[in-house]
Parts: C-alpha cells; sequence; structure tokens
C-alpha cells in the first residue's frame, strides 16, 4: 500500500477508525486507574488492531466493528475477573479470552451482515462535495452516467425505447496471497431525468420498473475551476447499514474514484475494490493449510 493510498484511507475511514479505537481505548484507560499502568501496554492493541483492519479491508466496516466490540469485551471481563486474580492466572485468562474472541469474531463474521439486514428500511438522503481545477465543460461527461459513457471502471449503455439505460461497474481482479478474488461486474438501469450544463441527475430503475435511488450532481464555475455537489437518496436501508454508510463516507468516496480518473490520477476510492475480508482470509489460510479449497491464480 503506497503512502498516498493509506492516507486517502485513514481521511475517508476517520470515522470508522475513531469509532473502532476510540471505544476500547477509553474503556482500556478506564480500566488502568484501577489495574495499574501495566494495562496501558495494550494500547498498542486497542488503537492498532481497529486501524489496521480498516486499512487492510477498507470496505469491510462489520468486520472492523465487530473486532472493537471483541476488544471492548476481552478488556471489560479481563479488567472485572482480573481483579480477583495473580499474574499466573491473568495470564491464563487472557489467552482464554483471546481464542474465545477468535472463535467468536470467525462465527459473528458470517452472522452479523445478515442481522444488520433485518429491519424497517428507509432511503437515505447524503451530500458530498469537492472542487477540481479542471473547468466545467471538461470535467462534467466524464463524471456522470450519461448514455455513451465508457471508461475502465464505467460502461452506459445505449437507451431503449422506454429511455432506460444499463449501467455496469467493473472491478479489478487482484491476487491476494496468491489466490485470484473473483470480482464480477455490477448491473442496473437508470433513466435520465435532468441534463442540463450544470445539473444532471439519473434515477436507479428497479425489475418492476420503480424508482430505488436518485443521485444528483450539480457543477458551479469558480475562479480555481469547478465545484461539484453530489446528492444522492440512496436505496432504502436499515438503520444500521445507514450508519454504516455513514462511517463509510460513502458518496464521499464515490466522488472521489469519478474525480480521480476524471483528472487522470490513479484511483484511491474504496467504493470499487474487490471485496475481501480478514475473516475470508483467515478461510483462505485455513483451507491452504489443510490442502483444498480455491485454486491459486496463474
Amino acid at each position: 500500500m503506497t503512502s498516498r493510498l493509506a492516507l486517502y484511507r485513514l481521511f475517508r475511514l476517520r470515522r470508522l477508525i475513531g469509532v473502532a479505537s476510540g471505544v476500547p481505548t477509553l474503556l482500556l484507560l478506564f480500566f488502568a486507574l484501577f489495574a495499574g499502568w501495566e494495562a496501558l501496554l495494550l494500547l498498542p492493541l486497542t488503537i492498532g488492531l481497529p486501524l489496521a483492519h480498516a486499512l487492510r479491508y477498507p470496505n469491510e466496516w462489520v468486520e472492523t466493528i465487530l473486532l472493537s466490540a471483541l476488544l471492548v469485551a476481552g478488556i471489560y471481563l479481563t479488567g472485572v475477573i482480573g481483579v480477583f486474580l495473580g499474574p499466573v492466572g491473568k495470564a491464563v485468562l487472557v489467552l482464554l479470552v483471546v481464542a474465545i474472541a477468535v472463535g467468536l469474531f470467525i462465527w459473528l463474521s458470517e452472522r452479523v451482515p445478515d442481522w444488520l439486514d433485518q429491519g424497517v428500511e428507509e432511503p437515505l438522503m447524503v451530500t458530498a462535495r469537492a472542487r477540481s481545477r479542471r473547468p466545467l465543460a471538461e470535467l462534467r461527461d466524464k463524471i456522470v452516467l450519461t448514455p455513451g459513457r465508457r471508461d475502465a471502471r464505467v460502461t452506459c449503455h445505449q437507451p431503449d425505447d422506454d429511455g432506460l439505460f444499463k449501467v455496469t461497474y467493473h472491478f479489478e481482479t487482484p491476487t491476494v496471497g496468491g489466490f485470484a478474488l473473483m470480482t464480477n461486474p455490477v448491473s442496473f438501469k437508470v433513466r435520465q431525468e435532468v441534463d442540463e450544463p450544470e445539473c444532471h441527475e439519473v434515477r436507479v430503475v428497479g425489475e418492476t420498473g420503480n424508482d430505488v435511488s436518485a443521485l444528483r450532481t450539480s457543477f458551479a464555475k469558480t475562479w480555481r475551476g469547478t465545484a461539484i455537489t453530489m446528492e444522492e437518496i440512496a436505496e432504502p436501508m436499515t438503520k444500521a447499514n445507514a450508519v454504516g454508510f455513514w462511517l463509510m463516507d460513502g458518496l464521499a468516496d464515490y466522488l472521489t474514484d469519478e474525480l480521480d480518473r476524471a483528472e487522470g490520477r490513479p484511483p484511491r476510492a474504496n467504493r470499487f475494490l474487490p471485496r475481501d475480508s480478514l475473516s475470508a482470509e483467515m478461510a483462505r489460510w485455513f483451507d491452504a493449510r489443510m490442502g483444498r479449497g480455491a485454486t491459486p491464480a496463474e
């Protein structure tokens, strides 16, 4: 990972990292008041583990929060029970808590995303802003979804008789640990609602023909180039997933991806990275040791 990419992820995931590292760290500082300064030796763990996970798996906010929650539970248990134990007992307790935490992480990482999908779904409205030194006329058609647009990431097909056109997002297929990660294109249909020089709006249309989300992109000329504002009414989601979208700064990440490619910079955004996770990497490691599972990429 380059320093440019790491700095971007630190900034874009600042909310996620702040919550995931901050909560267990504050709890540890509280217990240090009673357990002694030795407890502060765990600070690199409470800060570094969620931070490292967020940087390595930037799309897996659920796993990052899960790691943080397990750290909180582990610190609480060892802090409370450890008061009644000697040094040997504390060491045994720590090993036991770590073993339980690893098992819980593997078990919960497969189930928590499904739990978060349960509940009342509501549309989410979010806004993102950015600036570019490129002139409006040059920039506009490179970042909006319009028929005929085609680049390394996005393909916009021609509209049909109903004015709908298909949009396809393409993902990279990297190799991680000798294994090729499967990445399938994502396609959906949109309808162009507004197509003016300083405003563009599309609406995503579901299989039944109803509008499921909308994306409005506004442009304004400035003395240094162009100001861009994106407003999205996202597809209905549960409150838990809406929190995750906020932690990931999702729309701003999407706008960053569009601007990076429009301005000829190497992409930094997390949104279109191939999906990978710590639990999946653990499964690949286990399968490799057992001599089964996925076939290494050529």
